[in-house]
């Protein structure tokens, strides 16, 4: 595996194309949103970072698996 970046380890979403810090309710700081993110969201794809917010989440249509569902 290769070694990320900085700015490739924050949580980000590619539907709205916001990264975490930037959601309100996510945290005040780039590292509380992250955190929050890595705690508190289903959706995180831990291959990318990417994950998606609850806005986009629902209009996605509330995708679901067996396995679980991550963002691309």
């Amino acid at each position: 595996m290769t070694s990320l970046k900085a700015w490739e380890r924050v949580a980000y979403d590619p539907y709205c194309r916001r990264w975490a810090h930037e959601i309100p309710g996510m945290g005040d700081t780039i590292e509380e949103a992250h955190e929050y993110v890595l705690e508190e969201e289903g959706t995180l794809n831990l291959e990318n970072n990417h994950f998606a917010c609850d806005e986009c989440y629902i209009r996605l249509g509330m995708p679901t698996t067996p396995w679980g569902w991550v963002a691309r």
